[in-house]
């Protein structure tokens, strides 16, 4: 937690921003989204830790994640850079791919185990080792590790 505020810190001091810019506005604006997102997510692995989660957190998580795309969005607009443009692009647009493919496996394992009153799936045992495997890739895509960290590809963009 201390890390995510440190790096808060250093984006927010480290940018030179001018209060009569509106785009300066919408730049702090997607900083205190992706503040806020990293927050309540710390809040929600307490809260399951303790063993106080809610039924239909993994819900919610899957829409507070859904706001990182926006965050990052808005920073990438407002940087009056067409590089930081276009990799704020591309990471929003990887986002929303992983997450879909995430609500999909979700919404799978949801069907699988009756969670949602449907009948009784027999085939478990083939649908969870290749979802698993897919889920390891989304999980990865959606935490920007290596080989998915598309956020910290600028320098290909610069390179082309």
């Amino acid at each position: 937690l201390l890390q995510v505020l440190l790096i808060y810190s250093k984006l927010v001091l480290k940018n030179k921003i001018y209060w009569f810019n509106v785009n300066s506005s919408f730049s702090w604006f997607g900083c205190i989204i992706l503040l806020f997102c990293s927050l309540v997510s710390c809040l929600f692995y307490a809260l399951y830790s303790s063993g106080l989660g809610l039924p239909l957190s993994l819900l919610f998580f899957l829409v507070l994640s859904s706001f990182i795309g926006y965050g990052l969005m808005m920073i990438g607009w407002c940087s009056w850079n067409k590089y930081g443009l276009l990799s704020a692009v591309r990471v929003s647009f990887s986002s929303v791919m992983f997450e879909m493919v995430f609500m999909c496996i979700i919404l799978l394992y949801g069907l699988c185990y009756q969670v949602y009153g449907g009948v009784d799936f027999s085939l478990l045992f083939l649908v969870v080792p290749v979802s698993y495997i897919v889920w390891l890739v989304v999980f990865l895509g959606e935490g920007n590790r290596p080989p998915l960290d598309y956020g910290e590809s600028e320098s290909e963009l610069v390179s082309w």
